[in-house]
């Protein structure tokens, strides 16, 4: 990118940045649903751009870059008090928590 293309980057990050501290937290909740929801439509094609950028494997990518993104959004979303400190050690366990829901 030239530094003319990363001043207009930052620019949009500011103005994105402006529009999110306004909003409230019932959109912010939405939208994280919605991410969540295309995360998970989007899983396969997702770890295969996060193995070819990082040369991380299928695995990896699946689990240090879904299963982390997917369970801090959950938390998130949880309701106040019930947000346990930690879901399990197991794929497993994490994987039909965030699925489940």
């Amino acid at each position: 990118h030239s530094e003319a293309d990363v001043r207009k980057i930052i620019e949009r990050a500011r103005t994105a940045q402006l529009q999110w501290k306004e909003s409230s937290f019932a959109q912010r909740r939405q939208f994280l649903r919605t991410l969540k929801r295309f995360i998970l439509e989007n899983m396969e094609t997702i770890t295969t751009v996060a193995c070819r950028e990082s040369g991380k494997t299928m695995i990896d990518a699946l689990i240090g870059e879904i299963t982390v993104t997917l369970e801090k959004i959950r938390w998130i979303l949880a309701p106040a008090g019930t947000r346990p400190f930690h879901l399990g050690n197991s794929w497993s366990q994490r994987r039909q928590h965030i699925c489940s829901e």
